[in-house]
């Protein structure tokens, strides 16, 4: 809870509404049922006791009375919440974190945060989601070989709010399941549009975090999205990142074997930048190596980078990976990539990011 809220000491806390919305479901249900569904008429004391995963001396206990709103229904205000769970109370006198509504100002800490994880929920539902598309092009040939969807919001008061400002914080609440969800049945739609065009019949990568890769229905998502959009398995590529190596878990492993035999493909990507063990990365379910940027960037000044680049091919055409350098921006990048026997590259030397309509145009043009 303290890294989720990471509000200071001194600050006001939001109102308890608005908190609830930041965790995931399951823990949602479970404070609501403690705190609401008690009778209207039910003013006594009660006690929740949350056991922290570490970081602190004791359990977490909220303590307060309910306060009923205009319509009669139990209302909280979140009052020092921070400083209970950033300062562990004596065990002698549990932490009172929470009052009646009337006792706390409805004053938001950190607003600008608060406000994108409260609107985010249902913005799929609101049509203010659209995918944009990369294509991962043939070093040697130029042919598409894959296609990236990314994930871009577009709030009418926010503005188009970038993917790093709410895709961690949808993770941290839970909220994440419902983008993944809609962005893995939008990706085969458009397979399926471009394949009846007879343009792109190559598969659509997405994104797929840790809490997506752990949910037990994740397999299904998959299989409902293709099947309801009439494409094969081929047609779609998952791309985890290593930091999801990392926290990878037994659910995470036969998911990805489960979603491998469907003959889904498997990228990773951002290789290079975290710690995955190289035995993992031998038994991992992959086809597909994506080279961070990072290692890009300096390649045609920086002997090391280059070094290392080549290193990265030979290790991934080694395991029997096809690798791909994303963030290509130059064309002299290009040529020490080919030198270097890299598959494939992604980056705004080929085409930035483009909606569906924009990059069929421009495949249909170039084989005009």
């Amino acid at each position: 809870m303290r890294r989720l809220l990471a509000w200071p000491a001194a600050a006001a806390a939001p109102d308890w509404n608005d908190l609830l919305g930041r965790f995931a479901a399951a823990d949602r249900a479970a404070l609501e049922q403690a705190l609401f569904a008690r009778p209207a008429a039910d003013a006594a004391a009660w006690t929740l006791t949350l056991s922290p995963s570490g970081g602190t001396t004791g359990p977490l206990q909220l303590r307060g009375e309910p306060a009923l709103d205009p319509d009669g229904q139990p209302q909280w205000h979140c009052l020092a919440l921070a400083s209970a769970l950033t300062t562990p109370a004596p065990a002698e006198e549990p932490a009172t974190v929470l009052a009646p509504a009337a006792a706390a100002p409805a004053v938001e800490a950190d607003p600008q945060r608060l406000s994108v994880v409260t609107r985010l929920a249902g913005a799929a539902a609101r049509q203010e989601l659209e995918l944009l598309y990369q294509p991962q092009l043939d070093v040697a040939g130029g042919s598409v070989r894959a296609v990236e969807a990314l994930l871009r919001w577009h709030h009418p008061q926010l503005g188009q709010v970038a993917p790093r400002a709410f895709v961690p914080w949808a993770e941290e609440c839970g909220l994440i399941i419902e983008l993944g969800r809609w962005v893995l049945q939008q990706a085969c739609r458009q397979a399926r549009r471009w394949r009846d065009l007879g343009v792109l019949q190559v598969p659509i990568a997405v994104n797929v975090s840790a809490v997506q890769l752990q949910a037990p229905d994740f397999v299904a998502q998959v299989e409902q999205a293709l099947t309801a959009a009439g494409v094969p398995a081929q047609a779609l590529e998952l791309e985890l990142t290593e930091t999801t190596l990392l926290q990878e878990s037994e659910a995470v492993r036969q998911n990805l074997a489960a979603c491998r035999r469907l003959g889904v493909h498997i990228a990773l990507d951002d290789f290079g930048t975290g710690q995955t063990n190289l035995a993992r990365l031998h038994r991992l379910p992959l086809d597909k190596l994506k080279l961070d940027p990072s290692f890009i960037r300096n390649l045609c000044i920086d002997r090391g980078a280059q070094a290392i680049v080549r290193s990265m091919v030979a290790l991934g055409h080694q395991l029997g990976l096809a690798v791909v350098a994303e963030g290509v921006e130059q064309a002299q990048q290009l040529v020490l990539l080919d030198e270097a026997r890299c598959d494939a590259y992604q980056g705004h030397h080929a085409t930035p990011a483009l909606s569906a309509d924009a990059l069929t145009r421009q495949v249909q043009q170039t084989h005009a």
